[in-house]
């Protein structure tokens, strides 16, 4: 795969197209201004909101202000991870930032307002015609007076809180940017190591490399541990400190009461974890076996288990997951080409760009991918995923208002995962040798188990570090690293010998800084199991379903929603049908492996 020094190097149409959101950063610059300029309409309100035309006209207002400042800041964001050291896309990032918190500065009297009515009143008001598109939107805000503050201060909340994602900018920049992780020799080649090819190096054939890439980025992340820990230690404390202020018991109480979740979710899948340790130990039994290892240690845990297929082109990728996501009929692959024709994936990989992968929307244009691509299967894999937030999002917005363009976590992941699913069961059916069977198949179980077990894992140790924070203690490196140790103790046993470093994930999971959203992926992908399982067994009415799923909007609940599958999801049931199905793809593999050609 070629690689690239710098953004300038990658050919255009390996490049995201930016301009559905602005031609270039005048238009930006413009957009920004003309915002400033009808921010103080919205004074014209104050003391007015429990007339429901005042208020109709203030919804529409404010919906319309915020479509526009989300793409400013999206831009902004997007086009700072493709250069993290340019200080123009900098600059535009903290104004970008500094502008919404502009905004909900200007609109902190619009909830105290509604808030301030009795239940009567507030029956009255919502039932008025005009007021129906937003009749989930006003309940949503008025399910929150108790947690809602006087006008001043959510002012002063406001204030306060303007300089939140600092600390995980920080991180950021620091880890993607600054850290300077050193060299190492491939064949003929001197790579520098960065965030975004630390897993693919690791899963280079030869041992010196992946010994020597892990004990090289793990060192560098040593000596800045403590910064690191510094970061997340604040960013937890000022999440804690704001809970307290809404009058909540606790940041996830707060997350669980916005989301409109139940914590018997995080329960049951949690309780089925634990219970099936066994199975997570299979997997690097599995592991250790496939890889014909007598010491399996944590730098072998990348290696693919099959021989290195060829490498593919974008091109031969996208074609790819084309075919793979047939099953899902032609309404779904008509929203899908769009990612293509429209330019919207920024795939390649330099020193300077974000290091990982998402996708990101806004609520009245098409979302933006963001990559690291080197032609393995895994990054194809990472191209269904995204993209099935993409055509997820394209459901939504094509059948619902702006203002419900949006889904929880807990919801838009199954979109990605069962992309991903189609994608592994393509490669099994469709590969001509066993090892391309084989590789079908080891994507899936990878899958599973880095969305199921790691991620309950890490999500755990979420909740114990804000339990601890809330209890007095301060987040430290050493903590965070016992914290680590001890959470994986729970799992496993002595089938991987451990490295010097093997406890610091925390400083590079960038999740922690989104709130809970870890353990988001394990139900999710409990949840994309069974659709994928399904829809691949031709399950009668299931892709419809399917659709009906992806179409909700966020004027439903996560429950509401999934009852759109027949699923419930409070039952463990549920994801023990999701582990029972991984253990049983583990056979699966061994028994092939076991196979002649």
């Amino acid at each position: 795969m070629k690689t690239y020094q710098s953004r300038k190097e990658v050919p255009e149409k390996y490049k995201w197209d930016l301009t559905e959101y602005y031609q270039d950063i005048n238009a930006w610059e413009e957009e920004f201004q003309n915002i400033k300029k009808e921010l103080p309409k919205f004074q014209s309100f104050v003391g007015k909101l429990h007339d429901a035309k005042e208020l109709e006209n203030f919804l529409k207002l404010d919906t319309q202000l915020l479509a526009k400042i989300e793409d400013l800041y999206l831009y902004a964001d997007i086009c700072h991870d493709t250069d993290l050291e340019n200080e123009k896309y900098t600059d535009l990032y903290n104004r970008a930032y500094a502008l919404s918190s502009e905004y909900e500065r200007a609109v902190a009297f619009a909830t105290p307002e509604i808030l301030s009515l009795n239940k009567n009143e507030y029956q009255n008001l919502i039932e008025s015609t005009n007021l129906k598109p937003y009749k989930r939107l006003l309940e949503k805000i008025y399910r929150e007076k108790e947690h809602t503050l006087s006008e001043r201060e959510e002012q002063l909340i406001a204030l306060l809180t303007e300089n939140y994602n600092s600390y995980s900018a920080i991180s950021n920049s620091l880890l993607n940017s600054e850290h300077q992780y050193g060299k190492i020799k491939v064949k003929d080649q001197n790579i520098t190591i960065a965030t975004n090819n630390v897993r693919f190096l690791k899963q280079n054939e030869e041992e010196r490399v992946r010994k020597e890439v892990e004990n090289k980025f793990g060192k560098v992340l040593k000596q800045y541990e403590n910064t690191a820990a510094s970061l997340l230690n604040y960013h937890v404390k000022n999440n804690i400190n704001i809970a307290m202020a809404r009058n909540y018991e606790s940041p996830f109480a707060t997350y669980l009461f916005q989301n409109e979740m139940t914590e018997k979710v995080y329960s049951a899948i949690h309780d089925v974890a634990v219970e099936g340790k066994e199975t997570y130990q299979k997997y690097f039994h599995l592991m250790k076996k496939v890889l014909k290892k007598k010491t399996l240690h944590s730098y072998d845990t990348l290696l693919p288990w099959s021989k290195k297929n060829k490498e593919y082109s974008v091109e031969e990728a996208i074609k790819m997951v084309r075919e793979a996501l047939k099953p899902l009929g032609d309404e779904y692959l008509e929203k899908w080409e769009r990612v293509n024709t429209n330019h919207c994936i920024d795939y390649m990989q330099y020193k300077g760009k974000r290091s990982g992968g998402y996708c990101i929307s806004t609520q009245d244009k098409q979302a933006r991918i963001l990559m690291s691509y080197n032609g393995t299967i895994d990054d194809i894999s990472t191209i269904a995923h995204e993209s099935g937030h993409f055509t997820h999002h394209e459901f939504i917005h094509e059948n619902n208002p702006g203002w419900y363009s949006y889904v929880p976590s807990y919801i838009a992941e199954v979109a990605s995962l069962t992309n991903e699913f189609l994608f592994s069961d393509y490669l099994v059916k469709n590969g001509k040798t066993k090892e391309e069977k084989l590789k079908g198949l080891e994507n899936f179980i990878k899958m599973f188990y880095l969305n199921f077990f790691t991620s309950i894992i890490e999500g755990n140790m979420e909740f114990e570090m804000y339990n601890y924070a809330q209890n007095g203690g301060t987040i430290t490196a050493e903590y965070l690293n016992n914290l680590s140790k001890k959470e994986l103790a729970k799992y496993k046993d002595n089938t991987v010998k451990l490295g010097k470093y093997q406890n610091q994930g925390w400083i590079t999971r960038s999740h922690y800084y989104m709130d809970f959203y870890l353990y988001s992926y394990a139900i999710c992908v409990s949840i994309a199991t069974i659709i994928a399982s399904r829809i691949i067994k031709k399950e009668e009415g299931m892709v419809q379903k399917y659709y009906e799923f992806l179409k909700c909007g966020g004027d439903l609940t996560p429950l509401e929603i999934y009852s759109k599958l027949e699923i419930d999801v409070t039952k463990k049931e549920t994801f023990q049908e999701a582990l029972a199905y991984f253990d049983q793809k583990l056979d699966e593999y061994e028994e092939i492996a076991n196979r002649g050609e």
